[in-house]
């Protein structure tokens, strides 16, 4: 696996997570089997 190249680098990708993935329409029990939480 590789690497970020900087913690800025890390913190500006796993910050777009949330644009990039639609959790809406999944399931109450999927939502609770991996442990989803909204985090503001």
């Amino acid at each position: 696996m590789g690497r970020a190249c900087s913690p800025e680098s890390a913190i500006k990708m796993q910050a777009s997570v949330s644009e990039l993935v639609d959790l809406s329409g999944e399931p109450r029990h999927v939502l609770d089997r991996y442990g989803t939480e909204v985090i503001a």
